[in-house]
């Protein structure tokens, strides 16, 4: 929970994507690239949560660490982090997972090593429970990897700041999780 309610802080100050990019580019240090990825990967929950294709088919948006424990034991989710950043459960009882990919340099493509253990877990470890997998990237478009995947979808560069109306869906759950 204190990921999300430090991404929730950097998200309230944000009017646009534009806003959060830069937020983020401000962080130096060792722990900068994690704490840009926990900020992408609450943007992407709140972006599941509130974008109207995805609010009709999805119960539960959790972030890695918060799913919960019956859950995890139902589709054997590993405790330590393996590549899934989130699980969604949908309406019709069945799971998602989910990778969410920062990058500062958004000309980077994501690349193999990027996504394996994602992609082993998701298509492998639990394919049995895992129906979508799907990756969210601020960077290149196309990931190539999504043919692997029985069913998945992909969100890069071009989709994120053309929205600017989502920002005040952003804004209302992520004030709302604050004030919780």
């Amino acid at each position: 929970m204190m990921a999300t309610h430090f991404a929730d802080r950097i998200i309230t100050k944000c009017q646009s994507w534009e806003d959060f990019t830069k937020a983020l580019s401000g962080f130096e240090g060792p722990k900068a690239k994690r704490r840009r990825g926990d900020a992408f990967e609450c943007l992407t929950q709140l972006y599941l949560q509130t974008e109207p294709e995805y609010e009709l088919k999805l119960k539960h948006i959790w972030l890695g660490a918060e799913v919960p424990r019956q859950v995890r034991d139902h589709i054997n989710f590993p405790d330590q982090d393996e590549g899934i950043d989130l699980v969604a459960e949908t309406f019709d009882g069945v799971f998602w997972s989910v990778q969410a990919k920062y990058r500062t340099d958004k000309s980077e493509a994501l690349t193999r090593d990027d996504l394996d253990s994602f992609s082993t877990l998701s298509f492998v470890g639990l394919t049995t429970y895992i129906s979508d997998a799907s990756n969210v990237v601020n960077a290149m478009e196309n990931l190539r990897l999504c043919a692997m995947s029985k069913s998945c979808w992909q969100r890069g560069n071009t989709y994120w700041g053309t929205r600017t109306d989502q920002w005040v869906s952003f804004l209302a759950c992520s004030e709302r999780r604050m004030d919780r």
